[in-house]
């Protein structure tokens, strides 16, 4: 589900007959509660599992800190702020990659 959960209520019809409707100050069933809490769980294993697709295919982001080249083009021979050349994989970097990905999750 997207932005907000509908929210339901018992509409009564007499005294002894009433009708569950969608109502604008209802009440979350708890389908709906959980429905959202799946909705968000899948979002962040899909964010996650991109994470670890990036860590895979080596294409995590690596700030240049020393560049090659005066003029600042890129080059092979950059260097990480772990002072890695960016030809090699720098533990460093897909350590920093990790943590920012956890984000709050890392405690």
């Amino acid at each position: 589900m997207t932005g907000e959960l509908e929210r339901w209520g018992f509409k009564w019809h007499g005294h002894d007959h009433g009708t569950h409707e969608r109502m604008a100050d209802g009440y979350w069933t708890p389908w709906h509660i959980a429905n959202d809490l799946i909705d968000r769980q899948a979002a962040e294993i899909a964010r996650l599992r991109g994470v670890l697709e990036a860590i895979e295919a080596g294409t995590i982001p690596r700030p240049v800190e020393t560049p090659w080249f005066p003029d600042g083009r890129p080059s092979k021979h950059d260097r990480c702020q772990h002072d890695v050349w960016m030809y090699q994989a720098c533990e460093g970097c897909t350590d920093a990659f990790i943590r920012q990905a956890l984000g709050d999750h890392n405690g």
